[in-house]
């Protein structure tokens, strides 16, 4: 194939992941607002939209109440998590030459990857390797960010799409337990220990993305 058309063609595969990293942004922040429509008739959707831990654990939630199907849940989740880390995985790669010799991206780009986070975690998952990449599922880690500063570093590819996948399986098995032991029941007092265990949930996270978002 003629170099011109391998160009050509890299160029095209570049912007086809540009346009589904979009999307997905898009989709993830949309499902804030509409959180409150969504939450008790089609929770499936915003699973879809934003598989978040926090999402499946209130789904989980509502699963014990029967509001959800557990399974049907997990399904929507679990592929969609894995399909955000390949793609950006595959982001980091693409515009790993343009990141290191610090290049200026254009602006979608800059905003999809934020290259200088990038520079700095590359360093951190050098010094911690892939235990750092484990931890980071069970913190409020944006998970495109690592998946991209993996494709960008040296990372194999193997060994991170292995530990990450472990790491979220164990990470989303430990949310959706947990929602589904505080699954709310008709008793007002009991939504209270639903709530304190989301709370409990963000707050653990948060102190572990404390210690290692890089500083």
């Amino acid at each position: 194939m003629p170099r011109s058309n391998r160009r050509r063609d890299a160029e095209r595969a570049r912007q086809t992941l540009l346009w589904l990293a979009g999307v997905r942004t898009a989709l993830s922040v949309l499902a804030f607002p509409l959180a409150p429509f969504l939450f008790r008739k089609h929770f499936l959707l915003l699973v879809l939209m934003r598989p978040s831990q926090v999402v499946l654990l209130i789904g989980a939630i509502l699963a014990r109440q029967g509001d959800v199907n557990l399974w049907a849940m997990i399904a929507a989740a679990l592929p969609l998590q894995l399909f955000v880390v390949w793609l950006y995985f595959a982001l980091g790669q693409r515009w790993e030459h343009d990141i290191r010799s610090d290049t200026k991206l254009p602006f979608v780009v800059s905003r999809l990857l934020h290259p200088e986070q990038i520079r700095r975690l590359r360093a951190v998952v050098r010094k911690r390797g892939l235990r750092f990449v484990a931890l980071a599922r069970f913190a409020l880690f944006p998970t495109g960010l690592l998946a991209a500063t993996a494709g960008a570093s040296d990372v194999e590819r193997r060994q991170f799409f292995a530990v990450d996948g472990a790491a979220l399986a164990v990470a989303m098995a430990f949310a959706i337990g947990l929602g589904y032991v505080l699954g709310f029941s008709q008793h007002e007092a009991e939504v209270w220990i639903a709530v304190g265990g989301v709370a409990g949930l963000l707050a653990l996270s948060g102190a572990l993305t404390f210690y290692l978002w890089p500083r």
